[in-house]
């Protein structure tokens, strides 16, 4: 046993015969308890022998978050003659994580570790990407397997079966609601087994056993702390957050110039056209279909000339059947040796995506990334995309196991256990094909993340100083550094839509929190009342964007009739202007890692009624969502918790209480909570028209504290490095007579934009004040105060008050 400063190693050898399985087991381990800082404690089971498992440096940040301190959360105990270790809460005595009660197995393709889980609750939240609800029960026997499939999410609706993202990464709620996060980091093929007398059970068939635990208390604490072990989630361009829109197979320049134009005329706010692979020369990436799609780059100008964007789909797959010289791409990839290689030929491994004959991009290979660069650049001559979508890239080939004609008789398609219980080269590769570093078989679960950073340093160095944009299909723990993501191929129906939130909850949760569905579903036909509810709910996804298959019907807004375009329009309008404040909470996510779109329990973690709640959602603190979930209703029955809430822009509701909310058609159900102050713009066409608008500023005062606060962080919404101003909002009600209303510029790195207020809502008002007064000169306001729906509103834009200066306005009653 070796001690240091923070650190514990302990050398450990079997007294007795090993047991008979599994087979290959490590005669000696090497146990290191690392104490990194008072919050995160890790704790590595190795086999110092073992030189074939690895576990990539890509998902770890290169500098974990160290601190000398000397009154941890944690303490951690261990037996070392029949080694199992456990870590406990100092201040409650709670388990956390305790390997007492079961052998630790340590084979070379099958290792298992379990625990007690340690909560009190009946859930656990993470574990992604399955079709599960929020709350993952400990009280029922589940396998959730992890292992990205690129498989159709409504066919993979048993939680055991995976999908396109690895994230290993648990939050679970103690007995007084303190929260604590559990991952391991280990990026080979796994199952994990929650068991109904809430033990957890980890098989994996590779790598290390090593574990992070970290301590919280508070929910967002946790995520904000698995952050700094994994990254921190990107800022994303302010474009990012507006509304997208998407169909595979338009199938020509004019049918998307058409789809474009018809919801720009109708007044919706719409940010970004893209396209998906029918945009392509037969599907073949880094080229365009110039006869389908001809004129396609002087309509990306078009809409380039209208301030807006346009995102295109990528895979990392090539075509191997073209005419010799006739496609580039393919012949330099074989040429450099960039390719995934079939060891047993040493030619690229070959399969089916897009093409009947198809090879991959090897990204662990530095020189892919070079060559990923320059086509990317050239391409980006040709057509002027702003953002990159990556699909398919688990990587998926649609060839069957036995299509693949994989070797049966290799080690690597024969290993002991099968995570998921089939073969892990089902709709993949051949798990001994071999990348740059390692077999697929020990990339396969990272390969997304490479590609993804690939993507994302290209467009830096093609974009110079503008943030990239890039969204992928599957993804891994750290991969919130480079990428957003979506849902996948969602169906069009109404237990669908209603599963995307527990989706989006989960991947704030893991450190994701760019992520939204195609709104209206993908496969299948929407209906109009769908389509309308859809948009209801996606216009407050993180991420917003209407997508759907080549044979269903058009679902854009305009095409669903006047009910869903109207309605659209009006979801879309008030996302637009809530930009500001969610544009806020991405810059916090950025800088601390903290959530954006969340749970309620994540705010309210001593509400019980909320564990398992997931068909609300908050933004932050201050916004609650309750959409109409359910065909035909035009009432949702919805939670309030503790505090006073108001409602819909009419009422006042002082929870917690459940209440009939009556839903409207045309205007989306919004919930502002006391204590807040939400910074706002005007809706625009797009994010270039919306950012040019005056900030108004929305105040609820608590009417416990009568106080409310807010912030705002600011910069032009595209430019790295980042250079932004930060704002403080502190609103004082005093003895009822008096709101003082104070501004204060703390970070003025971004100065360019004037960032003038235009109008402050005062909630819970209904009665005009008597003087206005603005830095202590009393204003003739005139026609600028008004009364509407318990909403005092004061215009102030006249008076032309930079958010840069510091700012005192009173309300004297």
């Amino acid at each position: 046993e070796e001690k240091s400063k923070g650190f514990v190693k302990l050398l450990l050898s079997p007294e007795s015969d090993l047991p008979l399985w599994p087979p290959e087991q490590s005669r000696s381990l090497e146990v290191f308890i690392d104490y990194i800082n008072r919050n995160i404690v890790r704790v590595s089971i190795k086999d110092p022998k073992d030189s074939e498992s690895f576990n990539s440096d890509e998902v770890l940040e290169k500098e974990l978050n160290r601190e000398q301190f000397f009154d941890g959360q944690y303490a951690v105990s261990y037996n070392k003659k029949h080694f199992s270790f456990s870590v406990v809460r100092k201040s409650t005595g709670t388990i956390i994580f305790d390997t007492s009660s079961s052998d630790i197995l340590f084979g070379k393709r099958f290792k298992q570790i379990t625990s007690v889980i340690g909560t009190n609750h009946s859930c656990i939240y993470g574990l992604a990407e399955h079709m599960t609800d929020l709350c993952l029960p400990t009280n029922k026997r589940t396998i959730y397997t992890l292992f990205n499939r690129g498989d159709l999410p409504h066919e993979r609706n048993d939680p055991q079966f995976d999908l396109y993202g690895f994230h290993p990464f648990y939050v679970a709620l103690e007995h007084d609601a303190s929260a604590h996060g559990v991952y391991l980091y280990n990026t080979y093929a796994m199952d994990i087994v929650v068991q109904p007398d809430a033990t957890i059970t980890y098989r994996t068939v590779g790598g290390q056993l090593d574990l992070f635990f970290m301590l919280g208390p508070e929910p967002d604490q946790v995520t904000s702390q698995y952050t700094t072990i994994v990254g921190r989630p990107f800022l994303p361009p302010y474009w990012a957050l507006g509304f997208h829109l998407c169909r595979y197979k338009y199938n020509s320049t004019e049918a998307v110039r058409k789809v474009w134009k018809r919801t720009i005329d109708a007044g919706i706010p719409f940010e970004a056209q893209w396209n998906d692979i029918d945009f392509m020369d037969n599907y073949k990436i880094f080229t365009y279909d110039a006869i389908q799609y001809k004129g396609l780059p002087n309509f990306i100008k078009e809409v380039h000339n209208e301030n807006m964007k346009y995102v295109i789909n990528i895979s990392p797959a090539l075509s191997a059947m073209e005419p010799k010289g006739t496609y580039k791409p393919f012949e330099m990839a074989l040429q450099k040796k960039l390719l995934i290689i079939d060891p047993k030929t040493n030619k690229p491994m070959n399969g089916t995506c897009w093409h009947k004959d198809t090879v991959w991009l090897d990204f662990t290979n530095p020189e892919t990334k070079k060559f990923w660069y320059e086509n990317l650049h050239d391409f980006q001559k040709q057509i002027q995309f702003d953002g990159i979508w990556l699909d398919m890239n688990e990587p998926y080939s649609f060839r069957s196991l036995k299509d693949m004609n994989c070797d049966m008789n290799e080690t690597l398609m024969n290993i002991p256990y099968n995570p998921g219980g089939e073969p892990l080269s089902n709709s993949t590769l051949c798990m001994y094909a071999r990348h740059k570093i390692g077999s697929h078989f020990d990339v396969h679960t990272i390969h997304a993340l490479y590609e993804s950073k690939a993507t994302v340093n290209a467009l830096r160095s093609i974009y110079k100083q503008k943030r990239p944009f890039v969204m992928s299909r599957s993804s891994t723990s750290g991969q919130g550094r480079y990428s957003s993501h979506w849902n996948g191929d969602v169906t069009s129906e109404w237990k669908t839509m209603r599963a995307t939130i527990p989706n989006m909850l989960t991947f704030n949760i893991i450190g994701m929190p760019l992520i939204g569905a195609d709104l209206c579903g993908f496969v299948g036909n929407t209906t109009e009342d769908l389509c309308l509810r859809w948009n209801q709910l996606g216009a407050f996804y993180s991420f917003s964007r209407n997508h759907n298959d080549y044979d269903t019907i058009e679902q854009d807004p305009v095409a669903m009739g006047p009910e869903v375009t109207a309605s659209a329009k009006k979801s879309f309008q008030y996302r637009y202007s809530l930009l500001p404040y969610l544009y806020t909470l991405f810059y916090k996510a950025y800088l601390y890692g903290t959530t954006v779109v969340r749970p309620l329990f994540y705010e309210f973690p001593n509400d019980d009624k909320l564990y398992k709640m997931s068909e609300q959602f908050m933004w932050g603190s201050a916004i609650m969502f309750n959409p109409a979930l359910y065909e035909s209703h035009d009432t949702v029955s919805t939670y309030f918790p503790k505090g006073q809430w108001f409602s819909n822009f009419r009422n006042e509701i002082v929870g917690p209480i459940t209440v009939l909310i009556k839903t409207s058609n045309q205007e989306p159900n919004i919930n502002f909570r006391a204590g807040y102050i939400v910074p706002m713009q005007d809706s625009a066409k797009t994010t270039v028209d919306s950012r040019k608008n005056p900030f108004d500023l929305l105040i609820y005062i608590d009417n416990q504290t009568q106080r409310a606060n807010g912030e705002l962080y600011w910069d032009d919404g595209e430019t790295e490095p980042l250079k932004y101003t930060k704002v403080i909002f502190e609103a004082i009600r005093i003895e009822n007579k008096v709101i003082e209303l104070k501004t204060n510029a703390v970070n003025l790195d971004y100065t360019i934009s004037k960032m003038i207020i235009g109008k402050v809502f005062v909630i819970g008002i209904n009665r005009v004040p008597l003087i206005v007064e603005y830095n202590s000169k009393t204003m003739e306001m005139k026609d600028n105060v008004k009364i509407q729906n318990n909403i005092l509103k004061i215009n102030l834009h006249f008076l032309s008050i930079s958010l840069l200066n510091a700012n005192k306005i009173l309300l004297s009653f």
